[in-house]
C-alpha cells in the first residue's frame, strides 16, 4: 500500500503547490502548506511511513532552496508525517479495529477530529516559530508569490479536488 502511495509524487506535488500557493506569502508559509499537504496526503494514503518519505522527497528540497532552517524543515516533515496514520482512512486503524473489537468505520469518526486539531496544532506551532523567529521560515520572495487570486484558486482546486474525491471514494466504499 505504501509503495502505491509513495509513485504518485504528481498529486502530492499538487497538493503541495496548491497549499503553496495559498501559504506561502507568510513567514513559515511554506512550512506550514508542508503540513497541509501531508494531511492531505495521509487522508489518501493512510501511513505515516509512507506520508514521510513522499513529503520529505517533494517538499525538503524545495524547503532547503528557499532558506528554511534545517530543524524547521525537517521538524515540519516528520510532525506532518506522524498525521498519516490519524487521518483516515489509516492502515493503522483498520488493523486495530479487529483488536479492539471496535469497528473500523467508528475509530474512522473518531480519529477525524484528532487529526485536524493535530494539523492545526502543527501550523499554529510553525506560524508561531517563524513569528518569534523570522529567520527559520522566510516568506516566498515576491517574484515567485501569485500576482493574483486566480492562479491560487485554480492551484488550490487542482491540488485539493482530486484529494477529496480519493477521501470520500475510499471511506464510501469502506
Amino acid at each position: 500500500w505504501g509503495r502505491h502511495c509513495a509513485h504518485d509524487l504528481a498529486s502530492v506535488q499538487a497538493l503541495f503547490k496548491a497549499a503553496e500557493a495559498f501559504l506561502g506569502h507568510r513567514k513559515g508559509g511554506l512550512g506550514m502548506a508542508a503540513i497541509g499537504a501531508c494531511a492531505g496526503f495521509g487522508a489518501i494514503c493512510g501511513s505515516s511511513l509512507a506520508t514521510a518519505a513522499t513529503m520529505g522527497q517533494v517538499a525538503l528540497p524545495e524547503l532547503k532552496r528557499l532558506g528554511y532552517a534545517g530543524s524547521l524543515a525537517t521538524g515540519t516533515l516528520a510532525a506532518g508525517g506522524t498525521l498519516g496514520i490519524l487521518i483516515p482512512p489509516s492502515v493503522m486503524l483498520i488493523v486495530m479495529g479487529p483488536v479492539v473489537g471496535v469497528p473500523a468505520t467508528d475509530l474512522f469518526a473518531a480519529a477525524v477530529l484528532p487529526g485536524l486539531l493535530l494539523s492545526g496544532i502543527f501550523i499554529a506551532w510553525t506560524l508561531l516559530r517563524c513569528w518569534h523567529n523570522p529567520a527559520l521560515g522566510p516568506a516566498l520572495p515576491m517574484e515567485m508569490r501569485p500576482q493574483s487570486m486566480g492562479p491560487v484558486i485554480l492551484d488550490l482546486m487542482i491540488g485539493v479536488l482530486p484529494v477529496i474525491v480519493v477521501i470520500l471514494a475510499t471511506l464510501g466504499v469502506i
